[in-house]
């Protein structure tokens, strides 16, 4: 039989295995299989039948039964092989073996948690799956609630309609933590205590979790692509009296002397000015013939700069 025990109510697998100890092979034969109680003074008896096509000399087939034990007791179980002895044989003494099993009575209800899953580290921010797992160990049970707590904060609460006996029951709860730190998650079965059960003691399970602070992101980007070149050239020629010309400027910009002149004045006047106006005594006669000065002076710089810029802008004048 199944290694496991015999419960009331609860299918069970009988196995009965058969050996041919002949030196001939044997065609098909039944098997009859009889589970038996007594009770009150009488046999109460379930029968089975079962069937073998062919059996080589020394060769072991095995038949397998289910039984449902209705009561708890007792019982008598009887394998009988080639029971209407239609298989020629030298010795029908050992054609029938019996078995004493005992079927023990559905024990009551018995929630446990056999599995509780989570990450083993979190982020703050960032949802993460937590799994557990209900078994049943007793009476069939209908309608609990199973709650998932981190610490003492509810993380949420699921409703099992029924849960029959070693039937398991897989649970998904979604947490997303809101500061770092490390964090006791643990699972209530049966929590608010609406279900009797024979042992309170492995309704629950936890784990430790620590919850970081979001890493940070970095990002390698593509780099830019390179700018377009282009190359071009031109030939043309042409005939009549038209002159061509092209200008060639020099020194026209601030970068030239009298730009640099024009610049370096500019901030005398200003550097005067702010000096004075910062002065609580006004401008003496002394500073005013200075400032009378700089200022003609500068004019007549400013005016050379102006007849040096323009004496070296020419003009080249080529004729085609």
């Amino acid at each position: 039989t199944d290694p496991s025990p015999l419960i009331e109510g609860i299918n069970a697998i009988i196995n009965v295995s058969v050996k041919n100890e002949g030196d001939a092979a044997v065609g098909t034969f039944s098997i009859n299989l009889s589970c038996k109680r007594k009770e009150t003074g009488k046999w109460e008896e379930d029968v089975f039948e079962g069937s073998i096509e062919s059996l080589n000399p020394q060769q072991i087939e095995t038949v397998s039964f289910e039984w449902t034990p209705a009561e708890p007791g007792n019982y008598s179980i009887q394998a009988t092989v080639d029971p209407e002895q239609t298989v020629n044989e030298g010795d029908i003494t050992n054609n029938r073996n019996t078995t004493w099993v005992e079927v023990k009575p559905m024990p009551d209800t018995d929630l446990t948690v056999t599995s509780l899953d989570a990450p083993s580290s979190a982020y703050v921010g960032e949802s993460c799956q937590i799994k557990a797992e209900i078994l049943n160990l007793g009476k069939n049970v209908t309608n609990f609630n199973v709650r998932l707590a981190a610490d003492d904060a509810e993380i949420g609460v699921r409703n099992i309609r029924g849960l029959d006996f070693i039937e398991t029951k897989q649970l998904k709860f979604t947490w997303t933590p809101t500061s770092p730190g490390k964090y006791t998650l643990t699972i209530f079965a049966d929590y608010d205590d609406r279900i009797s059960e024979s042992n309170e003691v492995n309704n629950t399970r936890s784990i430790t979790v620590k919850v970081q602070k979001p890493l940070p992101e970095l990002i390698v980007g593509g780099g830019g692509g390179s700018g377009g070149s282009g190359n071009g050239t031109g030939n043309g020629s042409g005939t009549g009296d038209q002159a061509g010309e092209m200008v060639i400027p020099i020194n026209t910009t601030d970068s030239s002397i009298g730009g640099k002149i024009r610049k370096t004045l500019g901030n005398l006047f200003v550097n005067i000015a702010t000096d004075e106006a910062m002065s609580a005594g006004g401008m003496s006669s002394g500073k005013l013939y200075t400032l009378i000065f700089i200022i003609a002076a500068s004019i007549s710089i400013m005016a050379y700069g102006f007849w040096r810029d323009t004496r070296f802008t020419g003009k080249i004048t080529r004729r085609k």
